[in-house]
């Protein structure tokens, strides 16, 4: 006699739209990590372009008030230093987002990511029973909340440091023009 195999348990569709949100939610966030790494990566070029802006003004000796020049020189380097400022507050956030985030009364787990130091008495397991009573869905869209402030943080800071770039490069190419 062929045994057919049992049937499996339906699962109720309010687990299933559970397990979807969670899986959309994961994508989300990992899109939002990809796009976080990416304006590091930026951030990092354009350090390196600075520096090479701000070598050609200091190296030259033309950093004076004596000439327009000169003036030149002293705005491009500003700009420069400007512009590595706004580079760090890309590469290095200053601040945990998690206190901006609108709660509405869900207290998180944070069993996604867990912090750096442990509690008194937190171990292993008692991360991982958490993890098994977790309102995936809310946790990970709390977590997906911190990863886009901090993905428009950065962004904020890219765009000045772009704008304070722009502002060294423009200064040095005239200076170089009117020399």
């Amino acid at each position: 006699m062929n045994a057919s195999p049992a049937p499996q348990a339906v699962s109720h569709p309010q687990e299933v739209r559970e397990r979807i949100a969670a899986e959309n939610l994961r994508f989300a966030l990992a899109d939002h990590q990809e796009m976080i790494r990416g304006a590091d990566l930026k951030a990092e070029v354009l350090g390196i372009f600075i520096t090479a802006v701000f070598a050609a003004v200091a190296f030259e000796g033309h950093i004076s008030t004596r000439t327009v020049g000169g003036w030149l020189g002293i705005v491009a380097t500003l700009s420069a230093l400007a512009a590595f400022f706004c580079v760090g507050g890309v590469i290095w956030p200053r601040s945990d987002p998690r206190h901006a985030v609108p709660l509405g009364g869900y207290t998180p787990s944070r069993v996604l990511y867990p912090p750096a130091e442990a509690a008194a008495g937190e171990s292993v397991s008692e991360h991982a029973k958490r993890a098994l009573h977790t309102d995936w869905p809310s946790e990970l869209t709390y977590e997906l909340w911190k990863v886009s402030l901090i993905r428009s943080a950065k962004q904020k800071w890219f765009r000045a440091a772009l704008i304070a770039s722009s502002a060294s490069v423009l200064a040095e190419a005239v200076r170089q023009f009117v020399q």
